[in-house]
């Protein structure tokens, strides 16, 4: 296995009709030295369930999800400290 070059983050809350896309553009990168790091901040719809079905797909996609609200700021920060990658990249939950 390679080492993580590169940790793309995707903090996210309540974007279920846009966090598929987000996800598959992180992952059609050319570079595979990644990690996706999806961080949910106590989404109400089916956000967490659609990131779930691709982690089954793809080991390199990291989800946690947060015991309460923290807000967007404190989402972030809560991936970068899970992030292995020597660089961290912000991918926002609606890119695509």
């Amino acid at each position: 296995m390679q080492p993580i070059i590169v940790s793309i983050l995707i903090p996210t809350y309540n974007q279920q009709q846009y966090i598929s896309k987000a996800v598959e553009s992180a992952l059609a990168q050319t570079y595979h030295s990644i990690e996706i790091i999806v961080v949910d901040d106590c989404s109400t719809d089916n956000t967490i369930s659609i990131v779930e079905e691709f982690k089954k797909l793809d080991s390199r996609i990291v989800v946690l999800q947060n015991q309460q609200n923290l807000g967007y700021i404190k989402n972030f920060e809560k991936g970068c400290a899970a992030a292995k990658g020597e660089f961290i990249a912000l991918c926002d939950q609606d890119d695509a």
